[in-house]
């Protein structure tokens, strides 16, 4: 877990030791040709992170999830989107081998009630059919989250540093490589390279390696940050491997 990613992570006072951590990222890959556009908007996912941990106030073990949106918030005006439901979506199983299909799912919704700036605009949060959550975003992620009277379930909203990095110059420069010298390539009947090809596995990583520069260092993002007691999430711990994925989609006015 990166620096970056834990100080979200603080958010909800976590600590204890982790579980490996999963994460998926799309980052500003939204698409410029719907209406409106999801690239650069806070109805865009960034990044989701999710792993298992201990909450440090009371040693209860909790699935903790973060979803990110709007890359390169701006930090004086972003705010999330008071016409979307953001959603993370969780599905219990007792072993890999197990179907997802038919699974039931268990589910964190949050919305946000106005376009107040981040530090005054209010949301709410529903997990399952019996949890709930209303509070007040937050532009310090070591203060404003908020507890489910039962405390199953805990949630932070706010403005923070993009946990995410991303060496893309590196990236760009390993990318132009590839294309430079496809055109060169011989390949078999499977259309794999045989010969003809200009670098290898080991120029590839130096290229990517150099420079380290983060491409979102000093940028940020607004976060949701949940964290669900983790029997609650895995049926009293009969279904311990969790499934976690996120979604956004436009409000259905009341």
């Amino acid at each position: 877990m990166s620096a970056k990613t834990w100080a979200l992570a603080l958010a909800l006072a976590t600590g204890g030791a982790l579980a490996p951590m999963a994460q998926a990222s799309d980052h500003a890959d939204g698409s410029t040709t719907v209406m409106p556009p999801l690239n650069n908007t806070a109805r865009d996912i960034a990044d989701l992170y999710t792993w298992m941990g201990v909450d440090e106030v009371n040693n209860a073990p909790r699935v903790f999830m973060v979803m990110t949106v709007n890359p390169n918030a701006l930090k004086a005006s972003s705010v999330f989107d008071k016409d979307t439901l953001y959603t993370f979506h969780t599905i219990a199983k007792t072993s890999l081998s197990e179907k997802s299909d038919g699974l039931p799912e268990l589910s964190v919704v949050c919305a946000f009630n106005d376009a107040a700036p981040i530090g005054t605009q209010t949301f709410e949060c529903w997990g399952g059919d019996d949890e709930y959550v209303k509070g007040t975003t937050s532009t310090s992620t070591t203060k404003g989250s908020i507890l489910s009277r039962s405390g199953k379930l805990r949630v932070w909203t706010g403005i923070a540093n993009d946990p995410a990095f991303f060496n893309k110059t590196a990236f760009t420069t390993t990318v132009a490589a590839i294309k430079g010298g496809i055109n060169g390539w011989n390949r078999d009947v499977a259309q794999c390279a045989t010969t003809g090809v200009g670098f290898n596995a080991a120029t590839l990583r130096t290229g990517l390696s150099t420079p380290a520069a983060d491409a979102f260092a000093k940028q940020n993002v607004l976060a949701i940050v949940v964290s669900v007691d983790r029997a609650y999430v895995t049926a009293s711990f009969t279904k311990p491997l969790v499934g976690v994925w996120a979604s956004t989609k436009k409000r259905i006015p009341k």
